[in-house]
């Protein structure tokens, strides 16, 4: 089984950085540090589950936590 890959906050925000670039709209960051702190705590949602249900535990974790 395939493991679960994180991205990093220099990948986020290349993603971040080229929506913004394909839809328009204004940036609106987050503090650096609490975008670190939400990718390490994304890690332990859904721990011990199968790993479709962690990725969707992680999903919905990740829409709230915005």
């Amino acid at each position: 089984m395939k493991k679960i890959r994180y991205l990093s906050g220099e990948e986020v925000e290349w993603f971040h950085d080229r929506i913004l670039e394909l839809t328009g709209g204004e940036r609106g960051d987050l503090a650096k540090a609490n975008l670190e702190f939400v990718l390490e705590r994304v890690k332990d949602v859904g721990e011990g589950l199968d790993r479709d249900k962690a990725i969707v535990k992680k999903a919905a974790f990740l829409f709230t936590a915005s």
